[in-house]
Protein backbone atom coordinates (compact mmCIF):
# COMPACT_ATOMS: atom_id res chain seq x y z
CA UNK A 1 0.00 0.00 0.00
CA UNK A 2 1.27 3.47 -0.86
CA UNK A 3 1.47 5.99 1.97
CA UNK A 4 -0.56 9.21 1.55
CA UNK A 5 1.25 11.98 -0.35
CA UNK A 6 3.65 9.44 -1.90
CA UNK A 7 3.67 7.44 -5.10
CA UNK A 8 4.66 3.99 -6.27
CA UNK A 9 7.14 3.92 -9.16
CA UNK A 10 8.13 0.85 -11.14
CA UNK A 11 11.47 0.54 -12.95
CA UNK A 12 12.14 -2.20 -15.48
CA UNK A 13 15.43 -3.56 -16.75
CA UNK A 14 15.44 -5.95 -19.70
CA UNK A 15 17.89 -8.66 -18.74
CA UNK A 16 18.42 -12.40 -18.69
CA UNK A 17 19.34 -14.79 -15.86
CA UNK A 18 22.99 -14.80 -16.93
CA UNK A 19 23.22 -10.96 -16.77
CA UNK A 20 24.86 -9.16 -13.87
CA UNK A 21 21.78 -7.11 -13.04
CA UNK A 22 19.67 -10.29 -12.75
CA UNK A 23 22.13 -11.81 -10.29
CA UNK A 24 22.65 -8.54 -8.41
CA UNK A 25 21.44 -8.59 -4.78
CA UNK A 26 18.01 -7.02 -4.39
CA UNK A 27 19.21 -4.08 -2.27
CA UNK A 28 21.95 -3.28 -4.80
CA UNK A 29 19.43 -3.26 -7.66
CA UNK A 30 17.18 -0.86 -5.74
CA UNK A 31 20.17 1.44 -5.14
CA UNK A 32 21.10 1.26 -8.84
CA UNK A 33 17.57 2.27 -9.87
CA UNK A 34 17.44 5.11 -7.32
CA UNK A 35 20.77 6.43 -8.55
CA UNK A 36 19.80 6.27 -12.21
CA UNK A 37 16.45 7.97 -11.59
CA UNK A 38 18.25 10.65 -9.59
CA UNK A 39 20.79 11.26 -12.36
CA UNK A 40 18.06 11.89 -14.94
CA UNK A 41 16.26 14.25 -12.56
CA UNK A 42 13.14 12.16 -12.04
CA UNK A 43 13.48 11.95 -8.27
CA UNK A 44 15.67 12.67 -5.27
CA UNK A 45 17.10 9.26 -4.25
CA UNK A 46 17.16 10.39 -0.61
CA UNK A 47 13.35 10.60 -0.62
CA UNK A 48 12.85 6.96 -1.67
CA UNK A 49 11.48 5.08 1.34
CA UNK A 50 11.45 1.50 0.08
CA UNK A 51 12.23 -0.70 -2.89
CA UNK A 52 11.68 -4.26 -4.06
CA UNK A 53 13.31 -6.25 -6.85
CA UNK A 54 11.09 -8.71 -8.71
CA UNK A 55 12.59 -11.11 -11.23
CA UNK A 56 10.25 -12.23 -14.01
CA UNK A 57 11.86 -15.04 -16.01
CA UNK A 58 11.18 -15.34 -19.73
CA UNK A 59 9.31 -12.02 -19.89
CA UNK A 60 9.63 -10.23 -23.21
CA UNK A 61 7.50 -8.04 -25.49
CA UNK A 62 4.71 -9.85 -27.30
CA UNK A 63 3.31 -8.37 -30.50
CA UNK A 64 -0.05 -9.19 -32.05
CA UNK A 65 -1.94 -7.83 -35.06
CA UNK A 66 -3.04 -4.67 -33.21
CA UNK A 67 0.28 -3.72 -31.60
CA UNK A 68 0.94 -0.74 -33.91
CA UNK A 69 -2.28 0.98 -32.80
CA UNK A 70 -1.47 0.44 -29.14
CA UNK A 71 2.07 1.66 -29.73
CA UNK A 72 0.88 4.90 -31.30
CA UNK A 73 -1.62 5.43 -28.46
CA UNK A 74 1.22 5.16 -25.95
CA UNK A 75 3.28 7.76 -27.75
CA UNK A 76 0.71 10.53 -27.41
CA UNK A 77 1.37 13.03 -24.65
CA UNK A 78 -0.69 12.04 -21.59
CA UNK A 79 -3.35 14.40 -20.34
CA UNK A 80 -2.78 15.97 -16.91
CA UNK A 81 -4.38 14.24 -13.94
CA UNK A 82 -5.85 16.36 -11.14
CA UNK A 83 -3.43 16.32 -8.21
CA UNK A 84 -0.58 14.89 -10.30
CA UNK A 85 2.68 16.78 -10.28
CA UNK A 86 4.94 16.17 -13.24
CA UNK A 87 8.54 17.07 -13.83
CA UNK A 88 10.43 17.53 -17.09
CA UNK A 89 13.19 14.97 -17.47
CA UNK A 90 16.46 16.35 -18.89
CA UNK A 91 16.93 14.96 -22.38
CA UNK A 92 13.21 14.24 -22.74
CA UNK A 93 11.20 15.39 -25.74
CA UNK A 94 9.41 18.21 -24.11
Amino acid sequence: MVKPKTTCLGVEYLCFPEDEIWRMPDADAVELAKGELGRIGLLDPELVTDGVKVRVPRAYPMYDDGYRGAQSDGRRRPRPVVGQHTRRVPGGDG
